[in-house]
């Protein structure tokens, strides 16, 4: 019997023009779990990028790095020394609105959204335009004047600046926000943001920071949270019974077979990388549940620290967690065992004809000739690869 899923509640397509390493880039037919896989500087993890700058609240949280490059762009010029030479880590940290270093490309992210309560697909679409722009006219100076008051005695004066257009296009509303050389302005995006987007990188959070949201979600749903990660964890190690907050940390309480009376304590630090990868991706899952809008995630090199042999366990787990929640998934991996994993885990959840193909895109990236092509794998295709032993990757 089939596992029946939530109706779909996420993006279906995809368009990349003039962002990072894409000219004109486009993903059709998106899925519940989206995998990406392909060789290094293949656009892997710009895709996952792209899908995160949908979210206008990633736009306002880079906003006051953004204004800096802009403010050093204009004192020396892309090319200039003081500019490269002094703030080149700031500049490549937030050149994501930057193709290639050339300020004067547009970008657009343009997306395609299914909402679960509509038959009808929603646009979504974004606009970064660089250009110059007059400071009294399109910039409010009241959040400045007082600032910055002698900047203002000036009216011929002129700025550079990004603006961000984000619209839907079944809603009047249009949501711009911007930065400039002097500063950022935006409109209020409360009641602008539709969905939202979790970012994770390749690094695995910190101890604090896991710790931190574990208290959070325990805070708000009480023991029971505990015995549901705890059968969660068990599939990692079966030891395991409790799991206890310790100052920034968190402690895993194991059966002890030499002295049953006395569990052996364990902090998360020493319960291995692959295991505190795993809590931290299931925890933010949780997270994400709580929420009613539709969430997406997206997961740089998923599986890293992951060992071979808990692969099954993890995108079991994984696969479970996202239909079960609601979650559209996108990760990257260079991991063989993953694709192996992914297709047994997802056979067996829905092993009925082509239903694989409805829960499951992997997507395999080759840059050819400064083109960045995507080649689809049905499910199929896969099988026959991974028995057949041809590199997928």
């Amino acid at each position: 019997m089939a596992k029946k899923t939530k109706k779909p509640n996420f993006l279906t397509n995809l368009t990349i023009k003039n962002f990072r390493c894409f000219e004109n880039f486009e993903l059709k037919n998106l899925k519940r779990v989206n995998i990406f896989v392909g060789d290094n500087n293949s656009g892997k993890s710009s895709v996952l990028k792209a899908i995160e700058v949908l979210n206008p609240k990633f736009f306002k949280e880079k906003s006051h790095y953004l204004s800096q490059i802009l403010s050093l762009y204009y004192q020396f010029g892309p090319h200039g020394n003081g500019f490269i030479k002094s703030h080149q880590d700031i500049f490549e940290e937030h050149s994501i609105f930057f193709n290639n270093a050339n300020i004067k490309n547009k970008i657009l992210i343009e997306g395609n959204f299914k909402s679960e309560n509509k038959d009808s697909n929603d646009n979504f679409e974004i606009k970064f335009e660089n250009k110059i722009v007059d400071k009294i006219v399109n910039f409010p100076k009241k959040d400045f004047e007082q600032k910055n008051p002698e900047f203002f005695l000036d009216d011929t004066k002129e700025f550079k600046s990004i603006v961000a257009t984000y619209q839907f296009s079944n809603k009047q509303n249009l949501l711009t926000l911007g930065v400039s050389s002097i500063g950022t302005y935006n409109d209020d995006i409360e009641d602008f943001e539709v969905f939202d987007v979790i970012f994770k990188g390749c690094e695995i959070n910190s101890t604090k920071e896991i710790s931190a949201n574990w208290n959070q979600i325990l805070k708000k749903n009480g023991i029971a949270i505990e015995e549901k990660f705890v059968k969660l964890l068990q599939n990692f190690d079966r030891d395991i019974h409790a799991i206890r907050p310790h100052e920034d940390n968190l402690d895993f309480y194991k059966n002890n077979p030499i002295n049953h009376q006395s569990p052996l304590v364990i902090p998360l630090d020493s319960m291995g990388e692959g295991f505190k990868r795993f809590l931290d991706i299931i925890i933010t899952l949780e997270l994400m549940n709580q929420n009613t809008k539709p969430q997406i995630i997206c997961i740089d090199e998923i599986d890293n620290g992951l060992y071979h042999d808990k692969q099954d366990l993890f995108w079991s787990q994984i696969i479970n967690l996202c239909e079960e929640y609601n979650i559209q998934l996108f990760a990257t991996t260079h991991s063989y065992e993953a694709l192996q994993s992914i297709l047994e885990c997802g056979t067996k959840l829905h092993p009925e004809k082509g239903e694989f193909d409805e829960v499951f895109n992997i997507s395999k990236l080759i840059k050819f000739e400064n083109e960045i092509k995507c080649f689809r794998y049905n499910q199929g295709l896969l099988s026959a690869r991974i028995e057949n032993q041809i590199e997928t990757r």
